[in-house]
């Protein structure tokens, strides 16, 4: 066991680097990512802030899958689908339930995303721009799957004091926002 939690580690490790680049690629204010008014991105800043969206979804989707007995297929819309792969395999997802809010709406966007190029509607033929609430909401999902992951760890694992301190410090700053 141990050594699907360490798997998993190195993995969500090489994912949130990716993460990272790939946001400070779109804030980096240079040439095509400058943003066209005060935080609103367009053209390709903000497709890379989607891609941004869909790693973090699928971040998850790969702590949870690492954790599956044969590494079974599991992706997730909602929190109760995370809850169910989880009580499957053996664990108690109970302390997980807090963050499902956000990693449902993050789902959500990623559909949208994904399914619907995050186009407003069926019929729109115009690419919204990236605005400072969606990169509000970006924040706070880094956040919660940041939360997430340490959240994990310990339903792994055991409380460990380094990540129960670093799950209160994502909560909390997914709270003071």
């Amino acid at each position: 066991m141990i050594e699907k939690v360490v798997r998993s580690h190195t993995r969500f490790n090489v994912n949130m680097a990716r993460i990272g680049g790939l946001m400070k690629l779109a804030m980096s204010g240079e040439r095509q990512f400058k943003p066209t008014r005060f935080m609103q991105y367009e053209g390709v800043s903000a497709d890379i802030f989607r891609l941004i969206v869909v790693f973090l979804h699928a971040t998850v989707e790969d702590l949870v899958r690492s954790q599956l007995p044969g590494n079974k297929k599991f992706s997730f819309q909602s929190g109760p689908d995370i809850d169910k792969v989880l009580k499957h395999a053996g664990f108690d997802p109970g302390s997980l339930e807090p963050l499902y809010r956000p990693l449902t709406a993050m789902a959500k966007r990623r559909n949208r995303i994904v399914h619907e190029a995050d186009l407003a509607s069926h019929s729109s033929t115009v690419v919204e721009p990236w605005s400072m609430a969606d990169i509000w909401q970006i924040l706070q999902w880094n956040l919660a799957v940041l939360a997430f992951y340490y959240q994990m760890l310990i339903v792994l694992t055991e409380p460990h004091l380094v990540f129960v301190e670093r799950y209160d410090n994502a909560r909390k700053a997914m709270d003071e926002n």
